[in-house]
């Protein structure tokens, strides 16, 4: 079954906030976790929390946090073509 428009919406949010929450540059779409709901529409960053959490099983400061960890810790790639650079 398909999902609500609410629950569409929802969605939509969440995964914009998590963009956000992962973003390396620009540096002005990071910010305080506090911020991001609420230029997500969440009214209450509290609420977003909750939510985030029940969606995704972790908060989002530590949603953050290993995602920060995955990347630093990532293989970098080297010229195309080249793996071994």
């Amino acid at each position: 079954m398909g999902r609500t428009g609410g629950q569409r919406c929802g969605h939509d949010r969440f995964r914009s906030a998590v963009g956000h929450l992962v973003a390396a540059e620009p540096a002005g779409l990071r910010g305080p976790v506090r911020v991001i709901a609420l230029r997500r529409g969440f009214a209450d960053p509290a609420h977003f929390t909750r939510a985030f959490r029940a969606a995704y099983g972790l908060p989002p400061g530590e949603y953050r946090a290993r995602a920060a960890a995955t990347t630093r810790n990532a293989p970098r790639a080297g010229p195309a073509g080249d793996p071994d650079r």
